[in-house]
């Protein structure tokens, strides 16, 4: 495959645009013409070859570099959390084939202790040796970008490895759906290891607009970062959100400067929604859906201007809307709820994963080119005209496609099947409820519901309203109120931990009795 490479539009917007600013921290900013020349001769520091260069540092400017500089290499890139233990990193570093780690210079930003095998180094010093190796050409399209892992269902990392050609074809959409250009100041929300932060660190660049890096406590505080930072774009899990109405940030019409807010990593509600909409009456709000496996994000809905006209009635959580353009989609084991049309979703198209690292790890995940199962031998070969399965069921309505949830999120209670997921709904609408989210745990030979709610509850007349609002089975046995939901690395809910919260404490925790 031919043609402009994400590299080659960083180059196109130092060309541009030299002198603007590329890059912005609190301690100040890098301009594009800077920021090119720290990129190649990082590059050519880290010299030729093909194997992958792991990144272990923490959201900085510094690691924005570092990112670019690999990609430039020609060598893909495995963002890592220094947060992550030695075991991980041991494994991810084996099964990628890494010998290089780039680090911050701070403890923060490097790992405890360094893989065996691998060449631990900061950027800073890397650059500072003065001895740069033999570039290999800029990558093509068909060259991997960068690796990212995964949890697979064994608990062991699966990586997903995502090309320069992917990177750009996302880039070009999600410009054009965020309409970021020249000028243009974005958050800066997301981890290296979580792919929305390409939007931050990719799309944004190759737009000629900044990345505006918060500080630590520009993190905590919102309306903070977007005013202090002038910022016209933001990007988050709308978790962050739920965070600020807690705690009262969210003043009417205090981000006046945001244009666009995208959200992403987990359902956003009506009431996130609403809450960001008083607060910045400005932006354009946005709801945008896509496992790791189809670069970022493949699905996007626009709320529309006029909360009057926001499709409220049909779900009550924002819809996905439709698939890029460019992108094909199915529905696998479609069938008819409650009058309309959802199954899993599965997509193909420019954005889809080369392959998982291990071939063996793509046996389950495609369908054929026409829709229908492939064998064994078709998937881990993972030809371009495959579909990705997502795991995800969704929708179809009137608005678009709505999100329900992961398929394994089907449970049986009593020999009922149950949509945790409906539970979640009849919960939400109850009275003070801001949020809910539902387990299952053992018992005995069987399964009982737990949910966990946030908001001013009344356990009572909750307990009551569930017991109205559901049929018995999907009631249930325990509804606990806490401030705040656990959320994982990525930010989004952790239904893992949920789960433990609610095996640990089974005894103390207040229930509803299913013989009430």
């Amino acid at each position: 495959m031919t043609g402009t490479t994400i590299v080659d539009r960083l180059k196109e917007s130092s060309g541009r645009w030299p002198e603007h600013p590329a890059l912005e921290d609190p301690q100040g900013a890098v301009s594009y013409r800077a920021m090119e020349e720290s990129v190649a001769n990082l590059a050519a520091a880290l010299g030729g070859g093909s194997s992958p260069v792991a990144l272990c540092m923490t959201p900085s400017v510094t690691s924005i570099l570092a990112y670019w500089s690999v990609l430039a290499s020609g060598r893909p890139v495995v963002p890592l959390a220094p947060s992550s233990g030695a075991g991980h990193l041991r494994e991810v570093c084996r099964l990628a084939g890494i010998t290089t780690m780039l680090v911050g210079d701070t403890p923060a930003d490097r790992p405890a202790t360094a893989p065996p095998g691998v060449r631990v180094v900061s950027a800073r010093e890397l650059a500072a040796e003065g001895r740069p190796g033999r570039r290999r050409p800029g990558p093509t399209g068909d060259d991997p970008a960068y690796i990212l892992f995964t949890s697979g269902s064994t608990g062991a990392p699966k990586g997903v490895v995502i090309s320069h050609a992917a990177v750009d074809a996302y880039c070009r959409v999600s410009a054009e759906q965020s309409g970021i250009t020249v000028g243009d100041r974005a958050s800066h929300q997301f981890a290296m290891t979580f792919d929305p932060s390409v939007f931050d660190t990719v799309t944004t660049l190759v737009s000629g607009a900044t990345v505006v890096v918060p500080g630590a406590a520009e993190r905590r505080m919102p309306v903070a970062y977007v005013n202090g930072r002038k910022l016209t774009h933001w990007y988050s899990v709308p978790s962050v959100v739920t965070l600020a109405v807690k705690t009262r940030m969210l003043a009417a019409g205090s981000m006046p400067t945001l244009r666009h807010s995208m959200f992403c990593g987990e359902p956003l509600t009506w009431n996130v929604a609403d809450a960001w909409r008083t607060a910045a009456p400005q932006s354009r709000i946005a709801n945008a859906y896509g496992p790791t496996e189809l670069t970022v994000t493949c699905c996007y809905y626009e709320l529309p201007s006029s909360p009057e006209e926001w499709p409220r009635g049909e779900y009550d959580t924002v819809p996905i809307g439709s698939v890029n353009p460019g992108l094909e989609a199915v529905l696998l084991d479609e069938r008819e709820v409650a009058g309309r049309t959802e199954g899993e979703l599965c997509v193909r198209g420019p954005q889809r994963l080369m392959s998982y690292l291990d071939a063996d790890d793509n046996v389950g995940c495609f369908l054929g080119s026409d829709g229908a199962p492939a064998d064994a031998r078709t998937q881990r070969a993972a030809g371009a005209g495959l579909y990705y399965r997502t795991g995800d069921c969704v929708r179809r309505t009137a608005s678009g496609l709505v999100y329900r949830q992961r398929v394994d999120r089907q449970v049986k209670i009593t020999g009922y099947r149950v949509d945790l997921v409906d539970v979640e709904v009849a919960l939400r609408a109850c009275d003070g409820v801001d949020d809910a989210a539902a387990v299952t745990v053992e018992a005995g030979l069987d399964k009982e519901l737990v949910a966990f709610v946030t908001g001013q509850v009344d356990e009572s007349r909750l307990t009551r309203q569930a017991m109205a609002a559901l049929p018995k089975h999907m009631v249930p046995r325990r509804i606990v109120a806490t401030p705040v939901f656990p959320l994982n690395g990525r930010g989004k809910v952790d239904y893992e931990k949920l789960t433990q919260l609610a095996n640990l404490r089974r005894e103390a925790l207040p229930g509803v009795s299913q013989e009430q």
